[in-house]
């Protein structure tokens, strides 16, 4: 299943998509970019210059906190879009 496909279904299960929307969500650029186990998408701070659908396992956003601790704030699963108001 392709990035697009995944993020259709997932936002069928609470909004209805007529034709043109789900055209629309096939014509978006979508760049795989595979990810290990600890690492950072985008750091606290930083500008946003693209966003994320989730294709397999999670994803967790958190703050860092001035101990130096995580202060979590969401976990996204398969077909979520994190931080897609960025």
């Amino acid at each position: 299943m392709v990035a697009s496909d995944i993020l259709i279904e997932k936002l069928k299960r609470h909004s209805p998509l007529d034709s043109g929307d789900v055209s629309v969500l096939r014509k978006l650029t979508y760049h795989l970019r595979e990810m290990n186990s600890g690492e950072d998408f985008m750091s606290q701070g930083e500008r946003c210059d693209a966003s994320a659908v989730v294709l397999e396992g999670c994803v967790a956003r958190y703050h860092t906190l001035q101990s130096g601790g995580r202060q979590y704030l969401s976990v996204h699963i398969l077909g979520d879009w994190p931080a897609v108001q960025s």
